[in-house]
């Protein structure tokens, strides 16, 4: 009589464990059915300065940029790495791995509007989510602004309500 009840959570734990290692494996092999529409843009934006195809001037921004500025009209080799909603944080990553590169771009272009200075308001939602920072450069992050007593980072306007060290591990475990 004892062994309905034990072996019914015993299922119902195997099942719930089992639902949640396929969602976790479709959200991480299919990103594309779920994130932002921004996210192809962004994704082809890593993987042009991972293969480190720059030129001789390398444009970082937020939209205007990456839809005003067109490389192929420049008179020399030049790679937008531009992004919707792009913050100076992104524009800091990129150009620290564009520098990492053996032919690092000899002039960089930056635009930017000034609320995207003050108002980092997609952090979390694009450069985070779409896994733009790994987690070392988020943790790295976090400590620079707890060192310099900026608490927009450890206490963001974030709805799931987790705390920043948590939601930096989740983020980028996907």
């Amino acid at each position: 009589m004892q062994n309905g009840p034990v072996r019914y959570l015993l299922v119902l734990g195997g099942t719930f464990a089992a639902g949640l290692a396929v969602a976790w494996l479709w959200v991480a092999a299919m990103p594309l059915a779920f994130l932002d529409p921004e996210y192809p843009y962004w994704r082809a934006k890593q993987e042009l300065l991972a293969r480190c195809d720059l030129g001789r001037v390398l444009v970082l921004g937020d939209s205007r940029a990456a839809v005003d500025i067109i490389p192929s009209r420049l008179p020399v080799p030049a790679t937008n790495l531009a992004v919707g909603g792009g913050e100076a944080i992104e524009a800091h990553a990129v150009l620290t791995r564009a520098l990492a590169c053996p032919g690092h771009p000899s002039r960089v272009v930056l635009s930017f509007d000034p609320w995207h200075f003050v108002h980092p308001d997609l952090f979390w939602e694009r450069t985070v989510r779409f896994g733009f920072l790994g987690l070392s450069e988020l943790q790295a992050l976090r400590r620079t602004g707890e060192r310099l007593g900026d608490a927009s980072f450890s206490a963001p306007h974030a709805p799931d309500g987790l705390p920043g060290p948590v939601r930096d591990l989740l983020y980028a475990a996907r």
